[in-house]
């Protein structure tokens, strides 16, 4: 909601249940590198154990993302402050989780330059990633959570060389996952 000569819009969130209706109302600000922080100010003293947040999507959405949030590196975070009336203080990272998030490994790209293979891959989760081929060295990495990871091999001896690169995915809580493709190297 915009009222007349704010810098920014405020965030009206609407909490209901056990027939109680409460109106937090948050004032926006958005710094210089585009970061968006809305803070409410004044918390009515009303018990609250939970609550979930569905932000609206699409081009005229005061919270919009300009990037895609399922590949964002380590997950979303949302730093949280919490004041309670007593001055008692909780700081905390939130971990935020994104729907329609794919939920299974995906080979984005691959693309052989003389004797290196450099793929990007999307993993849903935290976990260790591991690629490997025939006449490939090997590598290993870990990720902390859903994100677009770029890794490199390299092909062993010069020339030409036809394989298939597996991609394994081992999640920190979860099923294997693996993914193939075939390439080439020309030199």
């Amino acid at each position: 909601m915009s009222h007349g000569n704010e810098a920014f819009p405020q965030l009206i969130l609407v909490l209901q249940g056990y027939g109680i209706t409460i109106d937090l109302v948050g004032d926006t600000f958005i710094s210089k590198a585009g970061i968006t922080s809305s803070t409410f100010a004044h918390v009515p003293d009303a018990p609250v154990s939970s609550f979930e947040l569905t932000l609206p999507e699409g081009p005229y959405s005061a919270l919009a993302a300009n990037t895609n949030l399922c590949t964002v590196k380590g997950g979303l975070t949302m730093p949280t402050e919490f004041v309670a009336q007593n001055g008692a203080e909780l700081k905390q990272d939130t971990k935020i989780e994104v729907e329609g998030c794919s939920n299974t490994l995906s080979l984005i790209s691959k693309k052989v330059k003389g004797k290196t293979l450099t793929l990007r891959v999307a993993v849903p989760a935290g976990g260790k990633l591991r690629v490997s081929g025939k006449g490939l060295s090997s590598t290993t990495k870990t990720v902390g959570g859903r994100e677009t990871v770029t890794v490199t091999v390299h092909q062993k001896k010069g020339g030409k060389l036809s394989t298939k690169v597996t991609v394994t995915f081992i999640p920190s809580k979860g099923h294997k996952q693996s993914k193939s493709a075939k390439l080439h190297f020309s030199r």
